[in-house]
């Protein structure tokens, strides 16, 4: 793993932007019940719907293909991502947060269709099942972390200026990484990568 900047960059970055679905997942409910006075049913609902904008993408990237130009459509899939999820902060209605909540899936689905299929067709088949476990760990392994924080985070500055804040963070991680890592992008130019396009 350490010799495919793709893999281990792309796992530091997940990591640093899963603190922004920490953010949603701490902070949305307080959004519901408090800025926009509705209950579990509501927010239910907002988390629900996102499905629509991740069912949307897939058919359309199914029909499609990937871009030529991959590993930079991911990281701007998830850069703007993490950028919709201030959307919540200024949502005035339950209507507007679903909204934010089809982007967001949107997004977050168009970048793991990428990246899916990057883990399938560049990993050795027989390292994949290992691969695979280590992206759920590395990726997965700042959320607690992000849980404890966000509460503290959100009382100091507010829970909209929290929201905000982990959308920069999550957005300049991934577009430092895409812009300064060198040999992030060399599977644009795999022919492995290029027949999986066609």
């Amino acid at each position: 793993m350490r010799a495919h900047t793709w893999l281990w960059a792309t796992l530091v970055g997940a990591a640093v932007g899963n603190i922004t679905r920490g953010a949603v997942l701490v902070l949305v409910p307080f959004i519901v019940k408090n800025d926009l006075h509705a209950g579990a049913q509501v927010y239910g609902l907002i988390l629900s719907v996102g499905a629509i904008g991740s069912i949307a993408v897939s058919l359309l990237l199914g029909q499609l293909g990937l871009p030529r130009r991959h590993i930079a459509f991911m990281y701007l899939a998830w850069n703007l991502s993490s950028v919709v999820i201030a959307g919540y902060a200024i949502a005035t209605s339950p209507a507007q947060a679903m909204a934010v909540s089809i982007v967001e899936g949107a997004l977050l689905t168009a970048g793991a269709v990428v990246w899916s299929t990057l883990m399938h067709v560049l990993v050795p088949r027989e390292l994949l099942g290992r691969v695979s476990s280590f992206d759920w760990l590395v990726s997965l392994a700042l959320m607690p972390v992000a849980f404890a924080l966000i509460g503290p985070l959100a009382e100091w500055i507010g829970v909209d200026e929290a929201l905000i804040v982990c959308a920069i963070v999550g957005t300049t991680v991934g577009s430092a990484f895409l812009l300064f890592l060198p040999g992030l992008r060399d599977p644009e130019r795999d022919p492995r990568m290029i027949a999986a396009r066609a």
